[in-house]
């Protein structure tokens, strides 16, 4: 007769899927645009030069921009895939080094208020709660045009409680996709570690994802 799946390994086979979907989605909505358009740049100068016109400073600052961008989002990608302070420390660390790479150059700032105690939880919780919080960052970062993003952790009873807010634009969620800003992909992180996560926001009035996980 065949063994019971381990609920562990099943879990942990669940959350390597939702790895791979975030990252098509990470690749497709971020490194991929800027690679497109840096691309299609490429090939109006390329065309231009058989003409006989040489491209000018504008259109060459412009094809560094997007190579910059590029540039720029790859290595956010790279430290999302592989967040080596997981291995060598704890998720305070892991999140604060992403944070400074996510939001190198922009105008929104990210503040941290985790409590101390919230550093010893188990390396599945430490994943998971190190995922959530990079996709629920780097969704305010792309769409929330907020001047604060503020992240939070803490206990309450039995309860790891993780918020994540911005005081950025908001959207309506009725009129949002269940998939769109990876409202979904939060959701099952948190299913899988036994918690749950409330997504609030409306037009104007910021952001807030609060997620609850039991130790």
């Amino acid at each position: 007769m065949d063994n019971p799946k381990d609920p562990t390994q099943q879990s942990a086979t669940e959350l390597a899927e939702l790895e791979r979907t975030w990252m098509a989605h990470e690749l497709h909505d971020g490194l991929m645009q800027w690679v497109v358009g840096a691309k299609m740049q490429a090939e109006s100068l390329q065309a231009r030069s058989m003409d006989g016109k040489a491209p000018t400073a504008e259109q060459l600052q412009y094809l560094c921009t997007l190579l910059s961008r590029a540039v720029l989002e790859g290595r956010r990608l790279m430290a999302g895939l592989r967040p080596p302070e997981l291995d060598e420390s704890d998720w305070h660390v892991a999140i604060a080094q992403w944070a400074n790479i996510a939001g190198a150059g922009g105008q929104t700032a990210i503040e941290f208020h985790l409590e101390p105690a919230t550093r010893s939880i188990s390396d599945a919780m430490q994943r998971g709660v190190f995922r959530i919080v990079q996709e629920s960052v780097g969704n305010a970062l792309r769409h929330a045009k907020a001047e604060t993003i503020q992240v939070d952790a803490k206990f309450v009873d039995s309860n790891l409680i993780v918020s994540i807010q911005d005081n950025g634009i908001g959207f309506n969620k009725a009129e949002v996709g269940v998939d769109r800003y990876g409202l979904k992909g939060i959701h099952e992180r948190a299913a899988l570690l036994d918690g749950s996560a409330t997504i609030s926001s409306k037009p104007g009035s910021g952001t807030v994802v609060e997620v609850s996980l039991p130790r």
